[in-house]
C-alpha cells in the first residue's frame, strides 16, 4: 500500500508482491472503501500469509484494514504512518493542513507542488540528499493531481473510525531519526498495538524508505523470516 516503485526493493527477493495502486478507483465512504479493499486482497491472495506494508497513508489504510479484519495480515510493516485522531487540536490542525495541500494542487504545476511538499519540515534532510531533484523530476513524470486531491479527500485520517480496539498482529513501525512528529509514535505504539516494535531509521527524515532503502530492507527480511538470518 504506497507507491509501488517505491516500496518494491523493501520486500525480499523470495516472497511475491502484490500491488494495491488502484485505491482511487474505490467508490464509497471510507468503511465501504476499506472492506471493499480487504474483500480485494482475500481474492488476490487467498490460502497464502499475508505481510501488509504501507507507507504514510498506506499504513493508515493498512492500519484500518486491520481494524476491519484482524486475521487479515500474519504482519504488518508500518513506515512513517499516522493514525486515528481523537483530539480537537489535532484534528483542527489535520484539516487546515488539507485544505492547504487542496489548494496548492489546484494553484501550482505538479512540479512545484512536490517541490513543496518534499520540503515540509516533516521532510528535513530530503533537500540536501544529492538525489533530491532526480527524486522530484522522476515522482513528476507519473503525478496526476486529480487523483491526489481525491485520496487527500477519501482517505483522509479524520474519516478513520476512533480507535475501538488495538491490532493483534506481529507489527513493525519504522520512522526518521530526524522526523520529529513520527519518532513521538514511539510513545503511541501500545495505544494502537498489541504487539509492536518500534524502528528507528538513521539519517533520515519522513521518506526514510528511500533515503535509508538497504537499511529498511536488512531489518524487514530479518523480522518477516527470522530463521534465516
Amino acid at each position: 500500500l504506497g507507491q509501488a516503485s517505491d516500496l518494491d526493493s523493501l520486500i525480499p527477493e523470495s516472497d511475491s508482491i502484490m500491488h494495491i495502486d488502484y485505491i482511487h478507483k474505490i467508490g464509497g465512504d471510507y468503511n465501504g472503501r476499506i472492506c471493499a479493499l480487504r474483500d480485494v486482497i482475500r481474492q488476490r491472495a487467498s490460502h497464502t500469509d499475508i505481510v501488509g506494508l504501507g507507507y504514510s497513508m498506506g499504513g493508515r489504510l493498512l492500519y484500518s484494514l486491520s481494524q476491519c479484519d484482524p486475521t487479515l495480515f500474519k504482519k504488518s510493516i508500518f513506515i512513517s504512518s499516522g493514525f486515528p485522531l481523537s483530539g480537537p487540536k489535532d484534528r483542527y490542525k489535520k484539516q487546515c493542513f488539507e485544505t492547504l495541500a487542496q489548494n496548492q494542487l489546484s494553484r501550482v504545476t505538479p512540479r512545484e507542488f512536490l517541490h513543496w511538499w518534499y520540503t515540509l519540515p516533516i521532510y528535513s534532510t530530503l533537500k540536501k540528499h544529492q538525489d533530491f531533484d532526480h527524486l522530484i523530476t522522476k515522482k513528476t513524470e507519473s503525478f496526476d493531481p486529480i487523483i491526489i486531491k481525491h485520496l487527500l479527500g477519501a482517505f483522509s485520517s479524520l474519516h478513520m473510525p476512533i480507535l475501538s480496539k488495538k491490532i493483534n498482529c506481529p507489527s513493525l513501525y519504522f520512522a526518521g531519526e530526524m522526523d520529529k512528529k513520527y519518532q513521538s509514535m514511539k510513545q503511541l505504539l501500545p495505544k494502537y498495538f498489541e504487539n509492536a516494535q518500534f524502528c528507528s531509521v538513521p539519517e533520515s527524515s519522513h521518506l526514510c524508505h528511500w533515503e535509508a532503502s538497504p537499511f529498511l530492507k536488512h531489518t524487514i527480511a530479518k523480522w518477516i523470516h527470522p530463521t534465516r538470518h
